[in-house]
């Protein structure tokens, strides 16, 4: 677990050795982190929309430090999001951290899809923009804060403008 491993050498204790503890540290390192999260207002009604459009949505994520993707999965259960998607592909899972391809290409392996039919949002131009790219996909660079004005590709401030932008009906 590297986030264990990370700890263990920043506080010179040993962790791994115990299961339990090592689960009790990762839980407390990353609930400061978890009190921050929050869900914007379009996000579960946008994700309720593709699905009754039929259309199969993924969260493709990195994690900090290399925490436990389970303790991610049980965040996004309490947020409402792991339950609005059809897949959760997190770094952890495979390995990979985007922008690897990997990581794309495993989403894409989860939703039996080929890259021609994707539209990857993100918020980050390396990680999300220019790795989905990579292997085909369509990116949409979610701006909310308008904190990238030079980027001249595909561009929205809210799940409303993707939904818009990809055709999705009300």
């Amino acid at each position: 677990m590297p986030l264990i491993e990370r700890l263990e050498r920043i506080f010179q204790v040993r962790l791994g050795h115990d299961r339990e503890l090592a689960a009790t540290v990762g839980e407390r390192f990353l609930s400061p982190i978890f009190a921050l999260a929050r869900v914007y207002d379009d996000t579960l009604p946008a994700l309720a929309r593709l699905r009754r459009a039929g259309i199969r949505a993924a969260i493709v994520s990195n994690a900090p430090w290399g925490s436990p993707p389970d303790l991610w999965r049980r965040e996004l259960e309490h947020l409402g999001l792991a339950g609005a998607v059809d897949a959760v592909i997190l770094c952890g899972d495979g390995g990979w951290r985007k922008p690897a391809p990997e990581i794309f290409r495993a989403a894409m392996h989860r939703l039996s899809c080929r890259p021609s039919e994707c539209v990857f949002v993100g918020d980050d131009l390396r990680w999300d923009v220019e790795g989905s790219a990579s292997v085909g996909m369509r990116p949409v660079l979610i701006d909310r804060e308008a904190r990238y004005p030079e980027y001249a590709g595909e561009r929205i401030r809210s799940l409303e403008e993707l939904l818009a932008l990809i055709g999705v009906a009300e």
